[in-house]
């Protein structure tokens, strides 16, 4: 027998017997490693690039996300990026901070700063702050 989840929860001795004779295999590739593989196949070399920008504060990317973003781009959706910042970032606030941040009509921080405010209606302490933790996801 063949399991594949997700996600796998110990959740009573029934379970934990049910561990105990299988052959767990916890697949988990890096983000680095799902981009190399997607390169090998992958035919939207816009999208590939724009990932490749991004692949060091994304926490967890899919090989859907490459599809997705794809879609939206051939669909002639003029804010693709913008739609995959948000699908690969769980916070709108920094999903909006990369997506000015990759924006190349703001030609200062300052014109960043000040959309960001226009469009979230949070306060440029917050654009800062996601700016951070932006920063120091690429560490």
């Amino acid at each position: 027998m063949i399991l594949i989840a997700n996600e796998w929860r110990t959740l009573n001795p029934n379970v934990r017997a049910l561990e105990d004779r299988a052959i767990i295999l916890h697949f988990d590739p890096s983000n680095s490693e799902v981009h190399r593989r997607v390169g090998e196949w992958f035919q939207d070399h816009e999208v590939y690039r724009f990932i490749a920008r991004i692949l060091p504060s994304i926490k967890a990317l899919s090989m859907r996300h490459y599809f997705k973003a794809s879609q939206l781009r051939q669909a002639g959706l003029s804010d693709w990026r913008t739609s995959l910042l948000q699908m690969v970032f769980s916070d709108p606030r920094l999903a909006c901070v990369a997506a000015l941040q990759n924006e190349p009509t703001l030609r200062s921080e300052q014109d960043r700063v000040e959309r960001f405010v226009l469009r979230t209606g949070y306060s440029r302490a917050t654009y800062y702050r996601m700016k951070a933790r932006l920063a120091s996801a690429l560490c």
